[in-house]
């Protein structure tokens, strides 16, 4: 069989990245950089705030979380569910114990069908972030740009007038994006974009709607993926964040600033068995004085006021 010419031919084959979103960097090498009032370390508590329907589709794919039994899966629902009627308040006397405010990741439909969970995060101070409409409404390459567009927008809007907050940031739902995500994202209003695992600092991202800030997610250590997906122990769990935050610490003081999200999910953590282990967590990644609790909006302006660029 003969291979037909051009067929190796890609003409964005270069040194580098074969993207223009943002410029490839290595953070070993980097000047070092201090966050507020000295601190090495950045840390972002995020709770995925969510909404799955009963019905959701399950194609071109299922989200991490996503309905696990063919047809309208009671079983499936009211797991999830579970976060938002009972798992996201103890997140919320747990965090205000510690005294740090959190940022959710919220579906825009949490808004209006439980304005009581959001009164409670707002009276508890927690940034509001977006993350789509809910769950059954994914970004991806088969969404038309017009429709993911209309996505973004109500979200953003629907969350800031329910809120009254700027709502800056962005985490999409099942971090699944199409190639214009953060485009649109850019161009409602959007600072930040929370979706990439591909570094342990912040960093700029090109976007048709004007430079917004790539915040880290730690997705490798959540515990949708370690405890959920993964079915790894709780107490490996607990001790590989630990872990990571002790080494990122020692690095930063070295090599400057680094960030480090913990995620969590109400339906997830929340349950009664697991509490303790997330309390003890949140004890020795804030037990390091080197660490700046911060929620996402403060990273990012933080982040942007070091002029990373230069």
């Amino acid at each position: 069989m003969s291979i037909a010419p051009g067929y190796f031919d890609y003409p964005r084959r270069r040194r580098g990245l074969d993207h223009d979103r943002f410029e490839h960097r290595y953070l070993m090498t980097g000047t070092p950089r201090r966050w507020p009032n000295g601190k090495a370390v950045a840390l972002c508590i995020s709770a995925p705030v969510e909404f799955f329907p009963m019905d959701m589709p399950r194609a071109p794919l299922n989200p991490p979380g996503g309905m696990e039994r063919p047809g309208v899966s009671f079983w499936d629902f009211t797991l999830r569910d579970y976060g938002n009627r009972v798992g996201i308040y103890r997140l919320i006397r747990s965090f205000k114990a510690a005294g740090v405010r959190a940022t959710a990741a919220m579906n825009a439909e949490v808004a209006t069908r439980y304005p009581f969970l959001l009164e409670k995060l707002l009276e508890h101070d927690w940034e509001i972030a977006a993350s789509g409409l809910d769950m059954g409404n994914l970004h991806h390459g088969d969404v038309p740009e017009a429709r993911e567009r209309e996505l973004v927008e109500q979200s953003f809007d629907i969350l800031r007038r329910e809120s009254g907050q700027p709502v800056k940031g962005w985490f999409s739902p099942a971090q699944s994006q199409s190639k214009v995500t953060p485009d649109l994202v850019a161009q409602s209003g959007g600072v930040y974009l929370s979706d990439f695992s591909n570094d342990d600092a912040p960093y700029w991202m090109n976007t048709s709607g004007g430079r917004i800030v790539s915040l880290p997610l730690t997705y490798e250590l959540s515990d949708r993926r370690f405890l959920f997906l993964q079915n790894q122990p709780l107490d490996q769990w607990e001790a590989q964040n630990v872990e990571a935050m002790d080494y990122l610490v020692a690095e930063a003081r070295e090599k400057g600033a680094r960030m480090f999200s913990f995620s969590v999910t109400p339906w997830i953590i929340g349950q009664p068995y697991r509490m303790a282990a997330l309390e003890r967590v949140l004890e020795r990644l804030l037990s390091h004085p080197d660490v700046w609790a911060a929620t996402g909006a403060e990273i990012a302006e933080a982040w942007t006021a070091m002029d990373t660029s230069a």
